[in-house]
C-alpha cells in the first residue's frame, strides 16, 4: 500500500490564502452589488403586478366618449345541478 503524504509549504499557504481571499471578494462583490440590484427590480415588477393586476382591461375600456354609456355583463358560473343516481331512502330507527 502506498500512502500518499503531503506536505506542508509555505507557497501552498499562501496559495490557499489567495484562494479564500478571491472567494470572499466574489462573494462580497454578489451580496453588495449584485444581490440588491437584482432584488429590486424583482421587487419592483412584483409591486407593479400587485397593485395594478388589471391595468391592461383598464387601459382599453376607458377610451370612452364622453356621455358614451355601455353594459358589460360578467359571466357568471352557471349552477350545476347535482346530478347523482341513488335514490333518497327515508328509513326508520329500530329499537
Amino acid at each position: 500500500m502506498e500512502y500518499l503524504i503531503y506536505e506542508s509549504s509555505v507557497t501552498g499557504f499562501f496559495r490557499l490564502i489567495l484562494v479564500i481571499l478571491a472567494l470572499y471578494i466574489v462573494y462580497a462583490f454578489i451580496t453588495r452589488i449584485l444581490l440588491p440590484y437584482l432584488l429590486r427590480n424583482t421587487l419592483k415588477s412584483f409591486q407593479q403586478n400587485f397593485v395594478n393586476p388589471d391595468q391592461g382591461y383598464r387601459e382599453q375600456h376607458s377610451r370612452k366618449k364622453e356621455g358614451e354609456i355601455t353594459i358589460e355583463y360578467l359571466d357568471k358560473p352557471e349552477r350545476k345541478q347535482r346530478q347523482t343516481d341513488d335514490e333518497y331512502i327515508d328509513y326508520e330507527e329500530i329499537k
